[in-house]
């Protein structure tokens, strides 16, 4: 009888997770991603002076790094403003109690890496 239980649960979480529902941690954590993701875009536009869409279109078949020299602008300078961005955003949640100073420090390397590959990937 003890099995059964764990039995039911085991089958109702592999059915949410079949039937495309999501744990809510794993939505909230997506969730700040892509926010995160929309504020460095939307950074990188502005240093570029560009709309999102603007951004968007011309960055076919090009990188980002392509794209500000192309336009007049330091490669560093972007990737500054796109960390500086996050880092705002991250700045904001451990002011408010929701992430530790230590947490954010360590996604700050995280974004760091990701924001230095994102320049350089070419978009096809």
């Amino acid at each position: 009888m003890i099995r059964r239980p764990r039995l039911l649960a085991a089958s109702a979480i592999a059915t949410l997770a079949l039937a495309g529902g999501v744990p809510i941690a794993a939505a909230k954590a997506g969730g700040h991603h892509k926010s995160v993701h929309r504020l460095v875009v939307k950074a990188a536009a502005s240093y570029l002076g560009l709309s999102r869409k603007e951004l968007r279109g011309q960055s076919h078949g090009t990188s980002l790094a392509q794209l500000a020299t192309a336009q007049g602008k330091s490669v560093d300078g972007l990737r500054q403003a796109m960390y500086d961005a996050a880092k705002a955003k991250l700045d904001q949640r451990v002011a408010a109690g929701k992430l530790s100073a230590e947490k954010e420090q360590a996604k700050l390397v995280r974004i760091q890496a990701w924001i230095a590959k994102l320049v350089a990937k070419i978009r096809n």
